[in-house]
């Protein structure tokens, strides 16, 4: 006798917290990723040592059918909040943006979507 819940399919489920993926590493100017948008998980830090984090996003796509991930900042926040699920993305390291003498330099991307 089968169960209902072995008749389910891979359809019949939706990712609801992703694998941790490896992290996107861009080392030089112009590094380029391309990848398959899967979403965003919003990670708030737990409040150790009385030092109190600031939540960020960690955004996920699969490239090559493996789970990657870069986390978010200003620029990359901002772009993929208007970007689908499933959108093909290319992400390319363009520089560092100065942000004044008491802060380190905000890394800049580009970011293209699949027509």
């Amino acid at each position: 006798m089968t169960s209902e819940i072995e008749e389910l399919s891979s359809e019949d489920w939706e990712v609801a917290v992703p694998e941790s993926g490896s992290p996107i590493v861009f080392m030089n100017y112009g590094d380029t990723f391309t990848g398959e948008y899967t979403g965003t998980v919003v990670i708030t830090p737990d409040d150790t040592g009385g030092k109190t984090e600031k939540p960020f996003n960690k955004h996920f796509f699969k490239s090559d059918g493996n789970v990657k991930f870069i986390l978010g900042g200003y620029k990359l926040d901002e772009a993929l909040a208007n970007i689908d699920k499933g959108t093909i993305c290319r992400i390319t390291y363009v520089g560092e943006v100065d942000m004044g003498a008491a802060k380190n330099p905000m890394k800049d991307y580009r970011l293209e979507t699949k027509k």
